[in-house]
């Protein structure tokens, strides 16, 4: 776009200075004519001496050698003044002929000067938007510059501080990497002392439990002998069940007169038993209430969960009241959700229906 406002405003230049030697032209053009008609005055008049002489050439008492020189010298006048007069016309031709192209450029001139000037002025306020612009990017950029070199700078402090910390991080490293060799070779030794204290522990505990079993296993043959080949009261694993019709009515926790009476013969069986467990053997009696799937919703027992907890409560009760220390002693009740028979007869249910006591180790 500069480009093309430099060529206009060059051939603006040469448009002006066709003007000015057009102007010289007329100028010198009016003085040439002046000059002509001068000439043309002078020649007139040695024609109308040459008449006069010739005239006069039979009247004037001249000689005819007088008269021819004079007669020639005029002539010769004449015949010079014929040629500054060809020579100048051929100068005024030439002037004219130059003045009508000079006037044929102008005219043609005017009208690209026109669009020229149309153009110039497109240019102009095109150059003047384009150096708004600039100066509007000029602004931004320098805005832009300004905010990144705050930018900067403040990185520069966030890499200061993390090249600070970087450092002391490193500093504790060693001094962590130099206490970790010097501890390697006891934390070497600790693990050993560990590992034999490990296995001691394991030989004691599997000692505990063996013994624990053998008490275990003492309880059930003294329960077996007087259990007999009774089907409701059933010996399984480190557990004995018997059903809950032995214990309790239909939907309730208080314990029968003769269910009463049989649990307590269990019960002072195995307080005799656990009265010889060995003090550092952390032995205790589980209780675990039971039901069947069949629904319950009564006020005192919503669901079968409550039934459960409240008969394995009521069995942990009777064994406090045969001086189990309560330490020794936990209940829990899991409703149906633990089914001994997945049937659906009344036998797989009465088998669900269950109390069962544990001798374990906590």
């Amino acid at each position: 776009m500069k480009s093309s406002y430099l060529q206009l405003k060059i051939k603006n230049e040469k448009l002006l200075s066709l003007n000015d030697e057009l102007e010289k032209t007329n100028i010198e053009l009016s003085l040439r004519d002046e000059e002509l008609q001068s000439q043309i005055s002078q020649y007139k008049e040695l024609m109308n001496d040459l008449l006069e002489i010739n005239d006069s050439l039979g009247l004037k008492d001249a000689s005819l050698n007088e008269q021819l020189d004079a007669i020639r010298f005029k002539n010769e006048e004449l015949a010079r003044l014929n040629k500054d007069l060809i020579q100048k016309d051929s100068t005024i031709f030439n002037l004219r002929g130059k003045i009508s192209e000079l006037n044929n450029v102008l005219s043609l001139s005017e009208d690209k000067q026109k669009q020229q000037l149309e153009k110039l002025e497109l240019l102009q306020s095109q150059i003047v938007s384009l150096e708004q612009e600039n100066q509007t990017q000029k602004e931004t950029s320098l805005e832009e510059i300004k905010n990144m070199e705050i930018q900067a700078s403040k990185t520069l402090e966030q890499v200061e501080i993390l090249s600070n910390q970087i450092d002391t991080l490193q500093k504790e490293i060693a001094l962590l990497n130099d206490a970790l060799e010097a501890s390697e070779s006891q934390a070497l030794i600790k693990d050993l002392e560990i590992e034999v204290l490990g296995e001691k522990l394991n030989k004691a505990l599997t000692s505990k439990v063996f013994e624990l079993q053998k008490y275990r296993s003492e309880f059930f043959g003294k329960l077996q002998s007087i259990l007999g080949d009774r089907k409701d009261i059933k010996i399984v694993g480190d557990r004995f069940i018997f059903e809950s019709e032995l214990l309790f009515d239909s939907a309730s926790a208080d314990l029968q007169l003769s269910g009463k009476e049989k649990l307590s013969e269990i019960g002072l069986t195995l307080k005799e038993t656990t009265n010889d467990i060995p003090s550092d053997i952390d032995w205790i009696i589980m209780v675990e209430g039971h039901t069947d799937k069949k629904p319950i919703q009564t006020i005192r027992y919503p669901s079968n969960w409550e039934l459960s907890s409240a008969r394995a409560n009521t069995v942990l009760k009777l064994l406090l009241d045969l001086g189990f220390p309560p330490n020794r002693l936990a209940s829990a009740g899991y409703g149906e959700f633990y089914p001994i028979s997945n049937g659906e007869t009344e036998s797989d249910l009465q088998q669900n229906r269950r109390i069962e006591l544990k001798l374990t180790s906590r």
